[in-house]
């Protein structure tokens, strides 16, 4: 039987590049999810994609934001894991925002 855990060196210690624990992680997540926002209104901005993009991508991004927020007030381990499973769906809904204003 496999003895060792994730994120744990042969020597015992926590790898602290394995996640981003503590206050300063949830922060500076959320002022990512923030700056995500951002990025996104000036990725339509210097585009010629339409409002349609616009609109999706920014209750995308709420929704994203609202994720982070919770985890930012809770910081439990399902917070952390919808967050992050909702990361993921993020990007993948960015890049079909843009083929349906595309298509549109």
């Amino acid at each position: 039987m496999l003895a060792t855990k994730v994120g744990v060196k042969k020597t015992g210690q926590r790898m602290g590049h394995m996640s981003m624990s503590g206050d300063n992680g949830t922060i500076e997540i959320f002022i990512y999810s923030i700056a995500i926002l951002l990025t996104t209104i000036l990725f339509w901005w210097f585009t010629n994609l339409g409002y349609v993009f616009l609109v999706l991508s920014l209750l995308n991004n709420i929704i994203y934001s609202y994720f982070c927020y919770k985890l930012l007030i809770v910081k439990d381990r399902q917070t952390a894991r919808n967050a992050y499973l909702y990361s993921l769906l993020h990007l993948a809904l960015v890049f079909l925002f843009i083929v349906i204003d595309t298509l549109v």
